[in-house]
């Protein structure tokens, strides 16, 4: 799936939505639930990209029936920004704040930061401005501390168990999580 995240970051839609698709029909022919939640968020998230929201919301309300989905990072902020564009924000801070505890308890920074930043964007989207701000900042604190601490790897895994470190790119924004080349 690490092809389809790189594909999908670079804008390349028809690369990513193959390789993410291949991945999905492996995970599943596994019967690895967590992968699958991985690769459903990766999918999630280029279908929020691409505007299709309820899409992204098909795509996970069905993994929210296995077992482990609270204590999945990359599940939780998809999930998060998910239910925040089909206009739930009362879901989308729940999910978030699932997001900040998991991050936490994995001791993954970026999985904090990134927290930080969908609660500054959901924030933003209820007119919390100085709520907004305090997590924009906090977020952008964090992001220079790790990167004097460990410095940012090429090609760094997704959060969660197999890596605490992955590159942030771009900027943190009322429109969702930061990516690079969104193809627009």
């Amino acid at each position: 799936y690490t092809l389809g995240e790189l594909s999908m970051y670079q804008g390349e839609w028809e690369e990513a939505t193959r390789y993410l698709d291949e991945a999905v029909i492996v995970a599943q022919h596994l019967g690895a639930d967590a992968m699958i939640r991985e690769v459903e968020g990766l999918r999630a998230e280029r279908d929020i990209l691409r505007g299709e929201f309820d899409e992204a919301m098909a795509r996970l309300e069905p993994l929210l029936e296995t077992q482990g989905w609270e204590e999945h990072l990359n599940f939780l902020l998809p999930l998060a920004w998910a239910y925040l564009e089909v206009g739930d924000e009362e879901a989308a801070s729940s999910a978030a704040t699932k997001a900040a505890a998991e991050a936490a308890q994995q001791k993954s920074p970026v999985g904090q930061i990134e927290t930080l930043r969908m609660r500054g964007i959901i924030a933003s989207r209820q007119g919390q401005w100085q709520d907004a701000e305090d997590s924009f900042k906090q977020a952008l604190r964090r992001s220079k501390a790790t990167e004097r601490s460990v410095g940012w790897g090429i090609g760094g895994n997704r959060l969660g168990a197999n890596a605490n470190v992955r590159p942030v790119i771009g900027s943190a924004g009322v429109n969702g999580p930061a990516r690079k080349n969104h193809g627009r």
